[in-house]
């Protein structure tokens, strides 16, 4: 299938070599990089004192003792927790911030919203 003496071969021995070499290699400059370097942000889209701040602390605790970095909290309550959600999910993507919220309010706040516009638009049109 390859040879060495074939010029008109469309993939040449060495040029195959090459690239699995770099195939190979590429995973090792990946795994070089230390995580994490800098401090990691939980971003916790309800005031300090809640439920989700109150799971999210001893969380970073834990995990500042284990990685040897600093977890930093950002509270950003408002909004029903979009306001907290919406930072987060504008976050750079390196690996360092992380939403710590509840899974059910993500996923019904928009059901919620929608039921809302809904039930406005028809007490509006009562009037």
């Amino acid at each position: 299938m390859f040879t060495k003496t074939n010029s008109n071969s469309v993939f040449s021995l060495s040029a195959l070599k090459k690239a699995l070499f770099l195939i190979c290699a590429a995973p090792l400059a990946v795994m070089a990089q230390e995580w994490p370097n800098k401090p990691i942000t939980f971003v916790v889209p309800f005031p300090a004192g809640g439920g989700t701040d109150a799971f999210a602390r001893p969380l970073a605790a834990q995990l500042t003792k284990q990685l040897g970095k600093q977890i930093i909290i950002d509270n950003r309550g408002g909004a029903g927790g979009t306001l907290g959600a919406s930072l987060a999910a504008k976050a750079a993507p390196d690996g360092y911030s992380f939403f710590v919220g509840a899974a059910t309010m993500q996923s019904l706040l928009p059901c919620i919203q929608t039921w809302i516009t809904t039930l406005r638009r028809a007490l509006f049109r009562l009037q």
